[in-house]
């Protein structure tokens, strides 16, 4: 009897510890970084909130898979416009649980971290004096936005990377905003390409078609 009392125990014991095991939690695709997936982007000039198209198309696409410090990231190359005709540039990224990181460690975007900060930093004007123009900070924006561009209309979550212009410099309003918009299973449907102290025109490319492998 004491025996079969203790292998029921033991058995009761097994049964709650393999209760209390939890499935690993898989976060949405925001990335859609697979190698050989590529996005087609057309540039407009925003003002606003009024979109003036642009005679300009890019592209990007994920060349391929590559090791970094051990991390493995997706290389996307996309076309330079700073540089000759003909010309790429290379962004290393990866899905890091429910973020977006570069190979420096930078967020670029979360699918669940509304909260925090992910960066702060100032602009400073090294010439001809030591100007402080801003204050930046980086962080997502609370909830899900309708974004339409002309590859259709997606639920969007948005990375805001916001200039805080000091006295002196905000002639033109006391803060500019850089958007990402991404959506998921599909991956950067909208992004602001800079900002100007100045000016209230934001050069912005959107989403026209996209491909997966």
């Amino acid at each position: 009897m004491r025996q079969l009392i203790f292998f029921c125990l033991l058995f009761t014991l097994y049964t709650a510890c393999k209760k209390e095991k939890t499935e690993p939690v898989i976060y949405p695709d925001y990335g859609n970084l697979q190698v050989g997936n590529y996005w087609i982007y057309q540039r407009f000039l925003l003002e606003n909130g009024v979109y003036t198209p642009q005679n300009t198309i890019d592209s990007s696409y994920v060349e391929k898979d590559t090791l970094i410090n051990g991390q493995t990231y997706a290389k996307i190359k996309s076309i330079n416009f700073e540089a000759p005709s003909g010309t790429y540039k290379s962004l290393f990224l990866r899905d890091s649980l429910h973020y977006i990181v570069d190979e420096k460690g930078k967020i670029l975007f979360s699918s669940e971290n509304t909260v925090d900060t992910f960066s702060t930093g100032y602009v400073i004007l090294d010439f001809p004096s030591m100007d402080t123009v801003a204050f930046t900070f980086a962080k997502m924006d609370e909830g899900v936005f309708m974004t339409d561009v002309p590859a259709g209309s997606f639920q969007t979550r948005n990375y805001k990377f916001t200039y805080v212009l000091y006295p002196g410099w905000s002639q033109g309003g006391d803060t500019r905003e850089v958007i990402n918009r991404y959506a998921e299973d599909v991956g950067l449907v909208e992004e602001t390409l800079g900002a100007y102290i100045g000016s209230p025109i934001y050069p912005v490319r959107r989403l026209i078609r996209y491909g997966k492998n």
